[in-house]
């Protein structure tokens, strides 16, 4: 048993989750949204980028940065969204008055 927790101890403290998914989780806990925009930049092939353009679309149009968000919506490709963010992405769409047959075909 002893060698078991050992063992378990050795491979957690080896086990790190890589540097995109600790910023994801920073930018979530922080809403700083330079830290968002650094992923997006540093890791454009990130799985989550979709998931990602739309959390700060959505800070950004809290900020008042509608324009900023309509880039940000627009560059998201609907198809790679979590199901889970698929309503915000309609919803936020339509709060910014974009057309909708440019967003949902």
């Amino acid at each position: 048993m002893p060698l078991l927790l050992l063992l378990l101890t050795f491979l957690y403290a080896w086990a790190q989750l890589p540097k995109e998914y600790e910023l994801l989780i920073q930018f979530k806990q922080t809403s700083d949204s330079s830290i968002a925009y650094r992923i997006l930049k540093d890791y454009p092939d990130a799985v989550f980028k979709d998931d990602l353009m739309l959390l700060l679309a959505k800070l950004e149009k809290s900020k008042g940065m509608e324009e900023e968000a309509k880039r940000l919506i627009k560059d998201i490709n609907p198809k790679n969204l979590s199901s889970q963010y698929k309503d915000d992405y309609v919803g936020l769409w339509k709060e910014l008055g974009l057309d909708p047959k440019e967003g949902f075909l």
